[in-house]
């Protein structure tokens, strides 16, 4: 009888074990941090600006808006530009213009007259 008290309650100390086993939270494996990538550095928006050139007759000035179209072979184009870079520009002169697109407008890098 004794050999059989003794094998319940080994039985019972082990059930209680596993069952507090399985109800305690699993330990996750940790898994090594992957290095993250660092972000490549920042280029100045200079670099991302595509400066383009068109060639072509000033068909319009607008001083107040600060714009001025140009009609080239392609089509014309409506170019933003300081009011210093427009002095001198005047409707009938031929031009070549480099510019940049910014925020949807083309915007005037340099107009240079042309014969």
């Amino acid at each position: 009888m004794k050999k059989l008290v003794a094998i319940l309650v080994a039985l019972g100390v082990v059930c209680l074990s596993l069952s507090a086993m399985a109800q305690a939270p699993a330990q996750k494996q940790q898994v090594p941090a992957q290095t993250q990538q660092a972000p490549a550095p920042a280029k100045p928006e200079a670099a991302k600006e595509e400066v383009k050139t068109v060639t072509g007759e000033v068909v319009a000035v607008d001083t107040k808006a600060n714009t001025f179209t140009v009609k080239s072979d392609t089509g014309e184009l409506q170019i933003s530009a300081t009011a210093e870079q427009l002095k001198g520009i005047k409707k009938g002169i031929k031009v070549e213009v480099q510019y940049v697109e910014k925020e949807g407008k083309l915007v005037a890098k340099s107009i240079k007259k042309v014969k």
